[in-house]
């Protein structure tokens, strides 16, 4: 199961504050994104450029 983390989301370029407007508006919860990650089957259904971009990077991280 691969995990999208925070450090995904800024090795993609994006700031934290677009992460938190992009957590708030898919009901996520940041405080855990950002602790623990999020599994990407939690965020199946929401189309978003910049989501396809971080899960293909936690994918590129976790295969190594």
């Amino acid at each position: 199961m691969t995990t999208l983390t925070v450090k995904d989301a800024l090795d993609c370029g994006l700031c934290l504050r677009g992460q938190r407007e992009f957590c708030r508006s898919h009901g996520i919860d940041f405080r855990e994104f950002a602790t623990q990650g999020i599994p990407v089957e939690r965020l199946a259904g929401i189309e978003d450029v910049h989501l396809e971009a971080m899960i293909a990077q936690a994918e590129k991280r976790e295969r190594g």
